[in-house]
């Protein structure tokens, strides 16, 4: 018994030792690097040191900051770097890309906040210290008291008052606004929504949680922005939150007197949704004082923009003076409004023409094969993402002719600024400007600059600078016409390139609010020399566009462009060409801005030490739509461009949803193949239509347990995005619970690496996006309901849209992939498409597409697989049996789980396309195995003149052939150009099993 036990001690003691030298990734998974803080608020000038943990010292780490005029980086290494904040106020992150060998590279980001106050860190882990070594207490004797002689122990005097630490002063108010007058014949409706050109001008985006101060009680939005908007008889608010709110009040006093309270105000109308709002109080605006305002919101809590809580309490127990509520005071004291500045109008034409001419203008510039400046992913801070090439010229008159054709005017440069701004502190020169014009006080044009108070304004007009800007389904094309004789020199080294002659185009195409990180950013600033035609750009580069490509020609006499810079050349023109990242329609609108810099030569006098000298100097810079001089740092000052194509009806985004015919829902238009996700030629819109772009994509239909509730699927994929078409009959559709996953609707889950962790915090690329409640009475879900704050990050671009039709509804979604280059055909993807159906407020069923359901909202492990596949034809759903009325027998036909089709010979069957003419080709492949290896089977092509299908077609029995073993069957087709409409199988012995595997057409 003792040997026994004995033997299992050491046995035990064996398997301990096994388990104690197992290696990190049996024991237990390793610990991801992370950041020591990732997210914090800061004074200017404070230090934080970020640090990162669990890392590895073979690894590679790069450090970032978005926005470098915020925080200066120093001391970096791949454990951690120092980080200072700048005198700039806002939010900036800073972001580690860590990379170990071949791995993925991996993105911590700390999100920093700088503004005036006490600082605050949130989101920061707590280190409880080691307790220190403690000596033994030792109780020390009570001490010996002399008896109580003469009275009672006197008692103790007064407590003194602490001196109070330094009063701090008063949460400060946030600064003046600004906004914008409306153009002439403009009009917004106070209804809730925003119409496709009502705020199309309000180009300056106030952030109302920008002082905490201003936010009283517990407040459930988290975002909240504003424009404000004027005319002769009121003032506008647009509010936007990203949760309901019950009320906004604007109030505006009109006369500037902050002491007889007499503000007016007005309450908002709020959308369907409650998450935006429009509010109108008419008013008498005075463009020249401006106005006092303030825009108060109530969610919960409320949130003031202006109305801080200002007054200082001292609290004794503590020791401490801090801020105590006064209670909201706009409304009964003009005192706590704020200043909003009474913009002009612009004017000017703000419309991007359609042109047909896109596939000429692209072969005219022959843009090339190579990049112009190539950069790697991971390179150090401060080199550029550029993705730009230098094109051929193209002729103007591609632009000219459709502004003529839509009877529009070029666009004027209207905002002269001629501040020196000059980083290398070099004053411009006046009488260098070739592109403004000076006047004085009554309107006189001025020659002489020598007596500067003189100027009392700059003007630009078309004949010194125009633009125009077109588009089409895949790019921009930008055309500067500058008039400036003296072209200015390229910079000498270290000098920026907006110190020469230059043109600068900032495009916003998703309209966002802020530049993003660099590479990554739909707010881009790009600028083109005129003299070189040298590409730079800000420090986001060129963001997420694909491709920039430029050029510059030289205008001479009688119209003549050339490629040099010659005597008797007048100015310049600039060209620019940008793919877009998503197709556009009618009705759009981007943001962009034309600037153009006025550049000299600067003579720097001898000195004892240096001889004469010339230096580059900027003297003005010119702008089309920002009259704020702050395109650089700031999208908002963007112009809103509305996109116009005549020949196609414009797209209101908040039009309620009308039903719309399509095809009737056919259950038997599903394939019983295992689903799988077809690539796609073109990109896909997401608009809730069944294009074109969707023919050829199978579709599978969902579990369903109703007759009167089924979806169908569809999912394809490009090298961009992955998209999902939802097609749902559903008889009764109900959206009136409060709950949205209580609505009719459904949901896409997605796990981009199908990394299969059980929680959503671990899976940094898998996610949950809800879209549900979306009839026009409903209140719509539309955004990722579960994920990582990596993944929320990473797949913000979603785009989701639906409509309405006579028996259900349509969703479709497109999904940007996260990792573009890990997506190829072959890739294994976490994918599910939930479909909820639901009765009187709950739900009845859920219809999924791969799965039996369970807990996926919370297990990403539960998620589905789908292959991203190449363009397949659907063996299943173009079988034609008795394909030729001379033979009335059929085949045996089994229509197989992983899309291949198997005969057993007793007659003939065929294919051909559902719905559709395969239309010409040259080359047809049909894979096949024949698994008992009898007599081959047969293939005649079938073609059809009318374009009708099978029948009465003409075959090509030149091409018969045989198929045994295993193989390929290769048919050039006799009549190339001919129309096939199918391929008829036949032949082989009774009893014979044929596998089609797959049919390719090669066009």
């Amino acid at each position: 018994m003792r040997r026994v036990m004995k033997k299992g001690i050491a046995i035990a003691l064996a398997a301990a030792m096994v388990i104690t030298a197992a290696p990190a990734s049996q024991a237990g998974a390793a610990k991801k690097p992370a950041l020591n803080i990732k997210k914090k608020t800061v004074k200017p000038g404070a230090t934080v040191k970020l640090k990162i943990k669990n890392g590895s010292k073979k690894a590679k780490v790069t450090w970032k900051a978005s926005k470098k005029k915020m925080v200066k980086l120093s001391k970096k290494s791949n454990k951690g770097v120092t980080v200072k904040a700048l005198k700039k106020t806002g939010k900036v992150n800073v972001t580690a890309s860590y990379k170990v060998g071949k791995k993925k590279a991996v993105k911590l980001t700390c999100k920093l906040t700088i503004k005036k106050g006490s600082s605050k860190v949130t989101n920061e882990p707590v280190v409880t210290p080691a307790p220190a070594t403690q000596n033994p207490v030792v109780t020390p004797a009570p001490a010996t008291q002399s008896p109580n002689v003469g009275g009672p122990t006197p008692t103790k005097g007064p407590t003194k008052t602490p001196a109070p630490t330094k009063t701090p002063g008063p949460a400060a108010k946030n600064g003046a606004v600004d906004a914008r007058k409306l153009a002439s014949g403009a009009v917004i409706t106070v209804d809730g929504t925003v119409g496709a050109k009502e705020w199309m001008d309000a180009n300056v985006t106030i952030d109302l949680l920008q002082n905490a101060n201003s936010v009283r009680g517990e407040v459930a939005i988290k975002a909240a922005t504003a424009k404000l908007m004027w005319a002769d008889d009121a003032v506008y608010a647009l509010i936007q939150a990203d949760a309901a709110m019950e009320e906004v009040t604007l109030f505006v006093d009109d006369d500037g007197d902050a002491t007889n309270n007499n503000a007016k105000k007005a309450t908002g109308t709020l959308s369907a949704d409650k998450m935006t709002a429009e509010v109108k109080v008419d008013c008498a605006p005075n463009a020249d004082k401006g106005v006092k305002a303030e825009i108060m919101v109530k969610a919960g809590g409320t949130i003031n923009y202006f109305d801080s809580v200002t007054k200082m309490a001292y609290n004794a127990e503590k020791d401490e003076w801090a801020l105590e509520d006064e209670g909201i005071k706009a409304g009964t004291d003009d005192s706590v409004l704020g200043t909003v500045n009474l913009l002009g109008s612009l004017e000017q034409p703000k419309t991007a023409y359609f042109t047909k001419d896109g596939a000429d203008i692209i072969a005219e510039a022959a843009i090339p094969d190579e990049w112009e400046t190539p950069a790697e992913d991971g390179a150090e801070e401060g080199t550029f993402f550029a993705k730009t090439k230098k094109m051929n010229f193209v002729d103007v008159a591609y632009w000219t002719d459709v502004y003529a054709a839509n009877s529009a005017e070029s666009i004027m440069f209207q905002k002269v600024n001629t501040a020196p701004y000059n980083p290398a502190g070099y004053e411009g020169t006046l009488d260098g400007i070739e592109l403004a014009t000076a006047y004085d006080a009554d309107g006189n044009k001025l020659e002489d600059l020598s007596d500067t108070s003189k100027i009392a304004e700059w003007r630009s007009d078309r004949s010194q600078a125009q633009g125009y800007v077109m588009w089409d389904k895949q790019y921009a094309y930008v055309l500067f016409d500058i008039t400036d004789s003296d072209i200015a020199p390229v910079p000498v080294d270290g000098e920026e390139r907006y110190v020469s002659d230059s043109t600068e185009f900032f495009f916003n195409e998703d309209n966002a609010t802020a530049y993003g990180a660099a590479g990554d950013s739909s707010a881009v600033q790009f600028r083109v020399s005129a003299i070189d035609n040298g590409f730079s750009s800000n420090e986001y580069s060129t963001g997420k566009y694909e491709l920039v490509a430029h050029a510059v020609g030289y205008k001479y006499a009688d119209g003549v462009v050339k490629n040099v810079i010659e005597e008797g050349c007048l100015g310049y023109y600039t060209q620019y060409i940008i793919k877009l990242g998503k197709e556009h329609r009618n009705g759009d609108v981007m943001g962009m801005d034309l600037q153009v810099n006025d550049c000299s030569s600067k003579v720097v006098a001898a000195t004892e030490e240096t001889p004469e000298s010339t230096t580059p100097v900027r003297n003005c810079t010119i702008t089309a739509y920002d009259t704020t001089n702050s395109s650089w740092e700031n999208p908002t000052v963007f112009g809103r461009i509305e996109l116009v194509n005549p020949d196609e009806a414009p797209v209101d985004p908040n039009a309620t949803p009308v039903p719309t015919e399509v095809p009737a829902f056919d259950i038997a238009d599903a394939s019983d193949a295992t689903p799988a996700a077809m690539k796609v030629d073109a990109p896909i819109v997401a608009d809730g239509t069944i294009d074109e772009a969707w023919a050829d994509v199978p579709a599978y239909a969902v579990k369903s347990t109703s007759d009167d509730s089924q979806a169908l699927v569809k999912t394809a994929w490009d090298a961009d995005n992955l998209y999902v078409l939802v097609r749902v009959k559903d008889a009764a559709f109900d959206s009136t619970a409060d709950a949205d996953y209580m609505r009719d609707g459904g949901e896409l889950f997605l796990d981009e690496d199908n990394s299969k962790e059980d929680s959503y915090a671990a899976n940094t690329d898998a996610f949950q996006y809800r879209y549900s409640g979306f009839d026009a009475e409903a209140t719509t879900t539309k955004k990722i309901t579960e994920g990582s704050d990596d993944a929320k990050a990473a797949y913000a671009g979603i785009e989701a849209a639906h409509v309405m039709v006579s028996d259900g509804y349509i969703v479709e979604y497109k999904v940007p992939w996260a990792d573009k280059d890990s997506i190829a055909a072959g890739k294994v993807i976490g994918y599910e498409v939930n479909v909820f159906d639901c009765a009187g407020g709950s739900r009845a069923q859920e219809m999924l597409l791969l799965t039996e359901g369970g807990a996926l909202y919370q297990n990403p492990s539960l998620f589905g697989e789908i292959e991203l596949t190449e363009k397949k034809y659907d063996l299943h759903a173009g079988i034609v049996e008795k394909p030729n009325s001379w033979d009335p027998a059929a085949a045996t036909v089994v229509k197989n789980a992983d899309g291949s089709v198997t005969i057993t010979k007793t007659g003939e069957f065929g294919f051909v396309r559902p719905n559709e003419d395969w239309g010409p080709c040259s080359k047809i492949v049909i894979s096949y195995k024949d698994s008992d290896n009898a007599a081959g089977f047969g293939y005649v092509v079938k073609y059809d003149s009318n374009n009708v299908g099978w029948a009465n077609g003409e075959e090509n029995k030149s091409n018969f052939s045989t198929m045994t073993g295993e193989g390929t069957a290769e048919i050039i087709p006799a009549n190339p150009s001919g129309n096939v409409s199918g391929i008829r199988i036949f032949g082989g012995t009774d009893g014979a099993t044929l596998t089609i595997t797959d049919i390719t057409f090669v066009k």
